[in-house]
């Protein structure tokens, strides 16, 4: 296809450059013709044989002596070879020739070297002459005439094919033109189709973090509260209570094992990644929840729960319940970590211009401003502190996904009394 459109390319360049040839050649031919009409032999050869004419009959006419110029016949016999002469000259040749008339003027020239010249037979002769120059001289000018108009249609030709092979040439252009287009959007959708792949095997990265990092809250609760059973004493109360613990951790884990399989089915089907089940939600129930899995973990340390003057109460938010749950608990877990023994830990609620705001502030050392840039990407741990549990670097980063799931933000400062606060912003959509 594209051999066929090259030849095709290149078959139109040759036709412009012969037709513009031909439009050159024209434009000469139009000159040179020009020049021809500009100087027609035909008009100076009637004229000289007028006057040959002309002088001759003043020699068949007899005119006293005394009748000036007219009346001497050696000046007009003079006159008469003159005019034959020029119309003999070399120059003339061609014309003559054509015109037939050159042979008769041989003849009139040779009839003047005698004696006894008859002047009333040349005058027959050059009549007959005249009107063979007269006769030729309208020949030539309508060849010319012919010759004027060929080439003019010759040169409305050439135009029009140029033109013609300008168009072709353009309507090619902009096939190629389009199908550069085609090209290019093609490119696009390729590089569309990359960047979903791309971002389906960072899903694929964030569900495997999600799984190996989330796991290990509800699996801590269920060690703590085995190794409680074990040390206390079979009391059936607290038997049962924290028997409901375990087996509302192991449901957690089920949940949350179900929820990232699903999404892998999701993805593998549509190439769109885990979906959230999105439903009306109380913030504070959230909030509650989530704090409900550290009652075993934060024993030594208070957690104040405040709101914004004027929030009305519940807060309704559309969200995912388990992810939401997950990131209000890293983030508790997170302040649990980095804050002193006893220190309380901040839970502040205030909602603006649609979106909630929920900050959850701890009381420890803060976060060094050369970190905050690098604070939640995947891996990256803060400052080490003494006393603080080991980790892998990915709970805020998991936050921070799940919340821009959500269309929201996830943002950490620190405060002016001390310690850092980290903001979870998301829509209400109420």
């Amino acid at each position: 296809m594209r051999k066929r459109e090259r030849w095709l390319t290149g078959a139109l360049l040759l036709l412009m450059a012969a037709f513009v040839s031909l439009i050159g050649y024209s434009l000469m031919a139009l000159t040179n013709l020009q020049e021809d009409l500009s100087r027609d032999p035909g008009e100076d050869m009637v004229w000289a044989i007028a006057q040959a004419s002309y002088q001759n009959n003043l020699l068949l006419t007899q005119h006293a002596p005394d009748s000036g110029h007219r009346g001497n016949r050696a000046l007009q016999h003079a006159l008469l070879r003159g005019r034959l002469e020029v119309l003999l000259a070399p120059v003339q040749e061609r014309f003559m020739e054509r015109a037939g008339a050159r042979e008769s003027l041989l003849r009139i020239k040779k009839m003047l070297g005698t004696q006894q010249a008859d002047h009333a037979q040349i005058q027959v002769d050059l009549h007959t002459i005249g009107q063979q120059i007269m006769r030729t001289r309208l020949d030539l000018a309508g060849e010319r005439r012919d010759a004027h108009k060929r080439l003019l249609r010759l040169l409305i030709i050439c135009i029009g094919g140029v033109m013609l092979a300008g168009g072709l040439l353009c309507w090619q252009l902009l096939r190629s033109l389009a199908r550069v287009r085609q090209a290019r959007d093609q490119a696009r959708r390729l590089l569309d189709a990359l960047e979903r792949e791309k971002e389906a095997r960072l899903r694929y990265r964030d569900f495997v973090s999600v799984m190996s990092h989330q796991l290990r809250t509800p699996l801590a609760v269920i060690d703590s509260s085995a190794q409680r059973l074990a040390r206390q004493g079979a009391d059936a109360d607290s038997v049962q209570a924290r028997s409901q613990r375990i087996r509302g951790s192991v449901r957690q884990l089920n949940q949350l094992i179900a929820r990232v399989l699903q999404g892998l089915r999701v993805d593998e089907q549509r190439g769109e990644g885990i979906t959230l089940e999105c439903q009306r939600c109380d913030w504070e129930e959230l909030v509650r929840q989530a704090l409900d899995g550290f009652d075993d973990l934060i024993t030594a340390r208070p957690v104040e729960l405040r709101w914004a003057p004027g929030i009305a109460r519940p807060l309704w938010i559309e969200c995912d319940r388990l992810w939401c749950v997950e990131v209000l608990a890293n983030l508790v877990s997170n302040a649990n970590k980095y804050s002193p023994p006893g220190a309380p830990i901040d839970i502040f609620v205030d909602s603006t211009d649609g979106m909630l705001l929920c900050s959850v502030s701890d009381s420890g050392p803060g976060i060094p401003a050369e970190r905050l840039e690098r604070l939640f990407e995947p891996f990256y741990r803060g400052q080490p502190q003494e006393g603080v549990g080991d980790g892998v670097g990915l709970g805020l980063s998991i936050a921070r996904t799940l919340v821009h799931w959500h269309g929201g933000r996830l943002t950490a400062a620190n405060r002016r009394e001390g310690g850092a606060c980290f903001t979870l912003q998301l829509p209400l959509r109420q």
